[in-house]
């Protein structure tokens, strides 16, 4: 039995129209095993928007999310 299972990923996502428009995405989870198929999951999401367009109020660049879910794993027997 897992005591924890830690998720990472990054994404780049460039705009094909104009060189200096990306994104970069980020998001960390770690899920611990509760009861039986559950599990609980606590994670941050981090990204960043290069280039945003004019707006009023101005657009931040920046954004970081905290998060919390509950998960059912659903184990198939083949």
């Amino acid at each position: 039995m897992k005591l924890m299972t830690y998720t990472q990923g990054l994404a780049y996502i460039p705009a094909y129209n104009n060189p200096r428009a990306y994104s970069v995405n980020e998001t960390n989870t770690l899920a611990f095993p509760t009861y039986k198929n559950l599990s609980f999951s606590v994670g941050t999401l981090d990204g960043y928007l290069n280039n945003p367009p004019a707006s009023e109020p101005p657009t931040k660049r920046n954004s970081f999310q905290f998060t919390m879910g509950l998960t059912y794993a659903i184990k198939s027997k083949y």
